[in-house]
């Protein structure tokens, strides 16, 4: 079968040895099929069979991707586009070895982290920083320096529930803690956590509840009285503040996030949160705070397997320099909220007067989200431009732009298929305009 003429076409594009592998997958299944019922079994397409698995694990693939979902974070599409600047120090630092661990002053050895962990400090004026391979992570690892064996008290409408279903609780009991709940679902008070603390607590902890609301008869212990209690009663005090916004979301109409700098003048002992989510930047978990509570966490056994290796300092430096030169922009989550809405209609328009005349579109007001556990709740105003093919439903149309060289993900809402241009980036127009004018 390698010799026939489509095979070789084939090989050109996946390479010989991922043909053969497949073709021999596609023989195997029919060979089962004719043990199963040889009567019924007929000789298929073989080019057709080989040619769609190759397109199934092509799609399968890690691979650069159009988002045309309106969710600026979207976990499954990677969360934040890395700005160039990021991508662009990956490709020079990479092409050969990397200054990782060693100081250049003295030819010893250094700790890792140090260049992106000077600037972070800077940043957001913290003694000390710690990168770590995720929010989840960096919560994991304060939890077991800080506070193995012992009890952190929390609030008990703070026990939040991430992405797969990583609960708090279950951080804690990995982390050899033991959870002191305080308060109900929707109040907490300062005597609750002052009633709490015991001769075994070891951490006051405030998790900032990113991916959902607790709205009406609510009360939230502001962090600054945390710090007072912690303070008298000589208890560190850490606060999760999950997106990690570098300053006021109003800006962008958009509702105020936890600010880490805030967290820190308070007086917070550490504070801790994501680089990919409105960092802009890399998967990171970041840590700052007191350099005591930031050398246990360093020191901890867990540091190692948490650290992050040399792609994500690198793309992770090259992202709090644009925020320390005031080039925020330039990272694309900012490029986008900055856009007027007028200006993304028109990019809608723009699409809308692209897309082939046998298609039917039209534009509409669509708005789209933060995701990724930020900002729930928040709609943010933007169009979508809407799709009908002339025989392709909905869910076609959207299964044959997922499953393209770059895939391109849409959203369906009311039967129809639509491309949501807030969480689309310069070019992505045109690549769409390619592939629905190939579209059969």
């Amino acid at each position: 079968m390698l010799t026939e003429s489509w095979a070789e076409e084939l090989c050109q594009v996946d390479g010989s040895v991922q043909v053969t592998a497949t073709i021999r997958k596609v023989l195997d299944e029919h060979r089962q099929l004719i043990i199963a019922d040889a009567n019924s079994w007929e000789v298929p397409d073989w080019k057709l069979e080989v040619s769609q698995s190759l397109a199934r694990q092509r799609a399968a693939q890690t691979t650069r991707s159009i988002n045309g979902t309106g969710v600026m974070l979207h976990t499954g599409l990677g969360r934040a586009v890395m700005a160039a600047e990021a991508v662009d120090t990956l490709n020079v630092h990479l092409r050969g070895n990397t200054q990782l661990e060693i100081d250049p002053h003295t030819g010893k050895r250094s700790v890792r982290d140090r260049a992106a962990g000077d600037i972070l400090c800077e940043l957001f004026e913290a003694e000390d920083a710690l990168v770590v391979n995720n929010n989840a992570a960096a919560t994991l690892l304060v939890l077991h320096a800080l506070c193995e064996g012992k009890e952190v008290v929390i609030s008990r409408g703070e026990l939040v529930e991430i992405g797969g279903s990583f609960r708090m609780p279950e951080i804690m009991l990995q982390s050899r803690c033991e959870l002191k709940e305080v308060g109900s679902t929707n109040k907490a008070y300062l005597k609750d956590f002052e009633e709490a603390i015991n001769e075994n607590t070891g951490l006051i902890m405030q998790a900032h509840t990113s991916n959902y609301k607790i709205v009406g008869f609510t009360r939230m212990v502001p962090i600054e009285e945390l710090v007072e209690l912690g303070q008298r009663k000589n208890i560190p005090v850490v606060h999760d503040i999950g997106s990690g916004a570098f300053f006021d979301m109003q800006q962008f109409g958009l509702p105020t996030e936890p600010l880490t700098t805030h967290s820190l003048k308070a007086g917070c002992d550490l504070v801790f949160f994501s680089g990919d989510k409105l960092l802009g930047g890399p998967q990171a978990g970041i840590i700052l705070g007191k350099k005591k509570y930031v050398d246990m966490c360093r020191k901890n056994a867990l540091a190692r397997t948490l650290r992050v290796d040399k792609m994500t300092l690198l793309s992770l430096e090259a992202t709090l320099k644009l925020y320390r030169e005031q080039q925020w922009k330039k990272i694309p989550l900012y490029s986008r909220l900055s856009k007027s809405i007028e200006e993304i209609k028109e990019e809608a328009e723009l699409l809308q007067s692209k897309i082939p005349k046998e298609i039917t579109s039209h534009v509409e007001e669509f708005a789209g989200a933060m995701g990724s556990g930020s900002m729930p709740a928040s709609p943010i105003p933007s169009y979508r431009v809407v799709l009908k093919h002339p025989t392709l439903s909905a869910e076609d149309l959207a299964a044959k732009l997922r499953r393209q060289d770059i895939p391109i993900y849409g959203t369906i809402h009311d039967s129809l298929y639509g491309l949501n241009l807030l969480s689309m980036l310069p070019g992505d127009i045109e690549s769409v305009v390619n592939v629905l004018e190939g579209l059969n």
